[in-house]
């Protein structure tokens, strides 16, 4: 696995500071260049020479004199919309790896994410790696990375998606659990009339993962949940006490698929950072 270049947006908001043991960590293990980008909101892109760019350029590099002194890094100050900036970075800078927390904000915070994490989310094909989506997020508490979840929805990405989780779980010398979680809709009308309908549905499931896994010659543990699928994986997480979820998303332009729709669910509901790819 190569991450020579990680992309790190930084706000100064509480979960970005939060989130730097990570990207130090990562950053550390790999050798890369980090990237610290911030935006300057809601001003034309000539405002980038002006004074007050120059004062969020000496803030930025304040930033990362605290918080990854001795780290190799860029910083980069850009304008306009947060969202659309970090992802056209992400595109044009050739990252390996975006490192972005979540930061939905208001009562709702705890069921949505910020609109720049799920507008880079949407628009990027680079991995990106977010936070978990709590309140009381502790970062030190999933370091070093021990145990990798692979979450595969058996879609035709699932091999790609679990070559990256395999390659993770490699450099990190950690344990790997391969998790599907079947909807709740399709075990929803089990009865008198088909009474073995989940575990069929578990069983197939189960089979399908470990084929995928024998392809790969992955030694892991299998495990099938159902249920809503954001409520499974987390259930997931807590009792495999994952300290880094792997997942794939669907990505903007290229007809692919990934977790879709469910997506958002799974990263607002995990009690653990994900990376989506």
């Amino acid at each position: 696995m190569r991450v020579e270049r990680i992309l790190f947006p930084v706000d100064y908001s509480e979960r970005c500071r939060a989130a730097v043991p990570t990207v130090r960590y990562f950053a550390r293990h790999f050798g890369s260049e980090v990237t610290l980008l911030h935006v300057v909101e809601g001003r034309a892109a000539h405002a980038v020479d002006s004074p007050e760019a120059g004062e969020a350029a000496a803030a930025l590099h304040a930033f990362r004199t605290r918080e990854l002194d001795g780290q190799r890094c860029r910083e980069v100050v850009a304008a306009g919309d947060p969202g659309e900036r970090v992802a056209m970075e992400a595109e044009a800078g050739e990252f390996d790896l975006v490192m972005m927390p979540t930061r939905g904000q208001g009562a709702f915070r705890r069921l949505l994410l910020g609109s720049a994490t799920a507008k880079v989310l949407h628009d990027t094909s680079k991995p990106v790696w977010t936070s978990a989506h709590i309140e009381d997020f502790l970062a030190s508490a999933f370091l070093p990375v021990r145990r990798v979840l692979c979450a595969l929805d058996l879609g035709p990405r699932s091999g790609e998606v679990l070559r990256f989780a395999a390659e993770l779980q490699r450099e990190f010398r950690s344990v790997l659990c391969v998790g599907h979680a079947i909807p709740w809709t399709s075990t929803a009308f089990e009865g008198t009339w088909a009474p073995d309908l989940r575990s069929q549905f578990v069983g197939q499931a189960a089979e399908s993962l470990r084929a995928l896994t024998g392809e790969f010659q992955l030694s892991a543990e299998v495990e099938v949940v159902d249920g809503p699928i954001h409520w499974g994986l987390a259930d997931l997480c807590r009792r495999w006490g994952a300290d880094v979820m792997v997942l794939g998303r669907t990505r903007a332009g290229d007809g692919s698929k990934g977790m879709g729709s469910n997506l958002y669910g799974v990263i607002t509901h995990a009690p653990c950072p994900i990376i989506s790819v």
